[in-house]
């Protein structure tokens, strides 16, 4: 919740003075360059965690990386990312100021999970489904997953809608599981307790059916 929140309020504020620049289209292939970076090299992100380094230390060494190769709007927000000690936030900032360009551009992507490869036509097919749902632009990421068995899992952004075989057989598993018994299950489950047919049970002694106990004579 905490990175959610801290994410989208840099990243909108990254988005206000991309607009003041007229650079938003350049700073989100940064971010996205970036953000790829991120994710190739483990190790940068242990690197930001870190909390025995200092935030100016860690900015000194992005900074001489990525001097030249970055525009200064970008450079300048990265610099306020590591004054604030929000570098550790870095990947999921950079993540959400490309949906919130996408959004304001009317874009948007998704990732489909399969448990085969789509073919073109099929995810051509999708993307304009999806389009037309969303009034927006739906560019498709295209993944596999046989663990699904058939059907789709789609996500955008925080959405999930998943239509797999998988899911539904779990959904199914669930809804049997809470089914009530028939009768004939609940009546044969009592039963067990009951005395095997064709048994009498052995009358109490002074019970009804077994008469009272004759007197001894004196």
């Amino acid at each position: 919740m905490l990175s959610s929140t801290i994410a989208e309020r840099y990243a909108k504020a990254l988005l206000a003075a991309a607009k003041d620049s007229s650079l938003v289209e350049q700073t989100r292939k940064e971010s996205a360059g970036l953000q790829a970076a991120l994710q190739a090299d483990p190790r940068i992100g242990a690197y930001l965690a870190q909390p025995v380094l200092s935030a100016q230390r860690k900015w000194e060494l992005f900074n001489r990386e990525l001097s030249g190769k970055f525009s200064e709007v970008f450079l300048r927000f990265l610099k306020v990312v590591f004054d604030h000690k929000r570098e550790r936030f870095l990947e999921a900032i950079l993540s959400k100021y490309q949906d919130l360009v996408e959004d304001a551009e009317g874009r948007m992507k998704a990732e489909v999970t399969s448990a085969s490869r789509l073919g073109e036509r099929d995810l051509k097919v999708l993307a304009e489904g999806l389009s037309r749902r969303f009034h927006k632009e739906v560019e498709l990421k295209p993944l596999v997953d046989p663990s699904l068995l058939g059907g789709l899992k789609v996500r955008l952004e925080d959405r999930v809608y998943d239509g797999t075989l998988a899911a539904q057989l779990g959904s199914l598993a669930s809804l049997l599981e809470s089914e009530p018994r028939p009768k004939a299950a609940r009546a044969k489950a009592a039963g067990r307790g009951a005395a095997p047919k064709g048994k009498a049970r052995a009358p109490r002694r002074g019970s009804k059916e077994g008469g009272k106990a004759p007197r001894k004579r004196k």
